[in-house]
């Protein structure tokens, strides 16, 4: 038993991306121990990420991905956090990108699992640190 929680908040992302599920596990699993790490996923829209970014980062408007880190407090599953990806914003972005979906969503999980292992990227030097963090999928 693992303690990996996905939420589909908008069904859309059932068709958009119906292998959405097994792309979070594998890229969740290369980087945490989902034995001893809970961390949840909610798949959601435009809307909803905007909600949480004003709430959470007094920004109004649609991100495409947002992560919630928690600190380790000594419990036998460490709770990781939460990570909440826009389906429209990461459609766009994949094709502004001239990336696939799949590609773009695999970079977004990556990046807020780096976050929620204590990576940022507000000073130059700690955003040279996160990008130089590698991982093979």
């Amino acid at each position: 038993m693992d303690n990996l929680f996905i939420t589909v908040q908008d069904p859309a992302w059932r068709k958009a991306l119906p292998h959405y599920r097994a792309l979070c596990r594998l890229i969740l699993s290369e980087l945490f121990d989902l034995k001893t790490t809970e961390i949840s996923v909610l798949l959601t829209n435009d809307t909803q990420i905007q909600k949480l970014n004003k709430q959470y980062r007094q920004k109004d408007a649609p991100t495409n991905v947002l992560s919630f880190p928690m600190p380790p407090v000594g419990a036998p599953v460490w709770q990781a956090g939460d990570i909440v990806v826009s389906l429209p914003t990461l459609q766009r972005e994949a094709k502004e990108q001239g990336k696939s979906l799949t590609a773009h969503f695999t970079h977004l999980l990556i990046h807020s699992a780096l976050h929620l292992q204590g990576y940022d990227h507000i000073l130059a030097k700690d955003a040279q640190k996160m990008e130089q963090r590698k991982y093979n999928f």
